[in-house]
């Protein structure tokens, strides 16, 4: 793609695309990002050029316009380039979270996030469209980006996310007048702070008789309510303070919006023994989390076989043996046989076992890790390991890390990829187009025909069985959050799916926790096990089996692999327990 930027010619390529979402497509150009968008009109381009100039830092503002060099046409426009950032929604993933970045720092974002969007308020303009999707960090300081959709004295703010939507603006034409205020920006930073400290929003769990999270939310129905089920995955809202509990019931429950103070996001915070962060004298909580159940319970047969008080960061079942990584209480990584891996972890870091290999891919840069030896270091923007091989995204090629051959071609940029035992499953986004494929050593790329990915891509996961895999994606569009599941074959040939929304049903509810074994799904869930499998004459996938014996040692998304006997290993943040029925 050709653009003018300040009058000179820009060629952008899809190699340097740093995202892209329902708007438009993010750039790389030097030291800047360039947001081009698919489409624009009148009123945007208007906009654009109207907009405020000297925010404050942290919001990153248009600073050039960008052009059409035949009609001139405004067609996007150029802002500073935030390296090294963390998407918002990344805090309230437990997976990603926990042990990694701890709640003292999560406040400190967080307080840091109210000052600044009360800084833009000062200057007469409100966010609007506040999501998690929308801010990013780096260390403690936030930023807000996506600024082009903010709600200006003369100009509208047309979007809006719904899971942080203000419930009194439900049904609202946001193309006619100005719908946004400091009110219903509190109530956006009011959500981001719940979900981020519980893993949960505030209108999630599940009620008997309102059974979505908008109904819930137009009812002021909050998750803190007795008759509301809470999320087995969830931290126990007893963890924060009274004062804190109290400002989400009132913001929640009885439609107060007043913005939070930085007195609320400065508790003091302790870590029990058994793992939970709180701001309690005493964890209110310890006593049920610390226990595990006896041999044999409810008919299910646990065994703990692994316990940390650090954290479990990567964990496989290769042939039939079980490897895992973890960070010991004294911040040092190592295999399941004691041995260190001289590597330390960020929290955005990637940690895969092949092997006796460990491979850690952080910054760029992937690392082979065997018997605690550095034996290779390598550039790659993306990475997947595991017996079957060991595979880069380096520019527009994927490579075999141990030969350096070029096994196919990819978008480094936007790859995502893992391997299993026999096969690897990845894909990546060239604009509008969705190109998924199968990798095999010493046999090249396979295509697999994957639907379009529309908006955000939120997360992906795979889990494999023999010659087949199933692959797992979840999907934001303005604020629909969407999971799709993927019976893959290693010869690329889809055999089954099924997509919704994840409280469609429990095989839905999300991507992670589930594993395949026999050419069955099982599936972890707050009810319990699910056991599903591929229909191959419909094409769908379908719940067979439940076991509600299950449902007091495991949650939706929790890590699952397939063990042996038809037992299955739960994989937590300090523990992995196997549970044999």
């Amino acid at each position: 793609m050709r653009v003018v930027i300040e009058g000179e010619l820009v060629t952008l390529d899809d190699a340097s695309i740093l995202g892209q979402g329902g708007e438009g497509r993010v750039y790389r150009l030097g030291a800047r990002a360039v947001k081009i968008f698919h489409a624009i009109s009148k009123e945007k381009a208007q906009k654009l050029e109207a907009f405020p100039r000297g925010l404050p830092r942290g919001v990153v503002a248009p600073i050039h316009l960008v052009r059409d060099p035949k009609s001139d046409a405004i067609v996007g426009y150029t802002m500073e380039l935030v390296a090294g950032a963390t998407d918002a929604m990344r805090l309230s993933s437990r997976r990603f979270r926990q042990g990694a970045i701890r709640n003292d720092v999560v406040c400190a974002i967080l307080r840091r996030l109210h000052a600044l969007v009360g800084q833009v308020h000062a200057r007469d303009v409100i966010v609007g469209d506040l999501n998690d999707g929308n801010v990013v960090f780096t260390g403690t300081q936030p930023w807000l980006i996506d600024t082009d959709s903010m709600q200006l004295r003369g100009h509208l703010c047309t979007v809006a996310h719904e899971r942080f939507l203000d419930p009194r603006l439900f049904g609202a034409d946001l193309t006619r007048a100005p719908a946004f205020d400091a009110a219903s920006d509190s109530y956006a930073l009011a959500v981001m702070a719940f979900a981020s400290l519980l893993y949960v929003h505030p209108y999630g769990g599940q009620h008997k008789t309102i059974p979505t999270m908008l109904r819930r939310a137009e009812a002021s129905h909050s998750v803190l309510r007795s008759d509301v089920a809470y999320p087995r995955a969830a931290t126990p809202f007893a963890v924060l303070t009274d004062d804190l509990l109290h400002h989400f019931s009132r913001t929640f429950d009885h439609g107060a919006r007043s913005p939070i103070s930085e007195a609320l996001l400065s508790p003091r915070w302790t870590t029990c023994s058994c793992g939970i962060e709180h701001a309690r004298v005493k964890c209110p909580v310890c006593a049920t989390r610390a226990h595990v159940p006896g041999p044999v319970a409810a008919g299910v047969r646990v065994m703990r076989v692994f316990a940390t008080k650090g954290r479990i960061v990567a964990a496989a079942v290769q042939g039939r043996v079980l490897a895992y990584a973890h960070v010991d209480d004294a911040d040092v990584l190592r295999r399941e046989d004691g041995i260190a891996i001289p590597v330390a972890l960020s929290p955005t870091a990637r940690v895969r076992i092949a092997g006796a290999s460990t491979w850690i891919h952080d910054g760029g840069v992937a690392v082979q890790v065997v018997r605690g030896e550095i034996v290779l270091r390598a550039e790659a923007a993306a990475m997947g390991a595991g017996l079957a091989g060991v595979f880069l995204a380096n520019g527009d090629w994927l490579t075999d890390a141990t030969t350096t051959a070029r096994v196919g071609q990819v978008l480094a940029g936007t790859t995502w990829l893992e391997v299993g035992d026999r096969f690897g499953v990845g894909f990546y986004r060239a604009g509008a187009i969705t190109v998924g494929f199968v990798v095999r050593p010493g046999r090249g790329m396979l295509r697999v025909e994957l639907p379009v990915i529309h908006g955000r891509l939120v997360d992906a996961s795979v889990t494999f069985d023999g010659a087949r895999a199933l692959l797992g994606i979840a999907t934001e569009t303005g604020g629909h959050v969407s999971h799709a599941l993927h019976v893959v074959q290693d010869d690329g040939e889809i055999l089954a799916r099924a997509s919704g929304s994840p409280e469609s049903r429990p095989l839905l509810a999300s991507v992670f926790g589930k594993c395949m074994a026999g050419g069955a799904i099982v599936s972890a869930t707050d009810d319990g096990l699910v056991l599903a499998r591929p229909d191959l004459a419909t094409g769908d996938l379908e719940e067979t089996r439940t076991f509600p014996a299950t449902r007091d040692f495991v949650a939706a998304g929790v890590d699952i692999l397939a063990g042996p006997q038809g037992s299955v290993y739960l994989v937590q943040t300090g523990e992995i327990l196997q549970l044999t029925i």
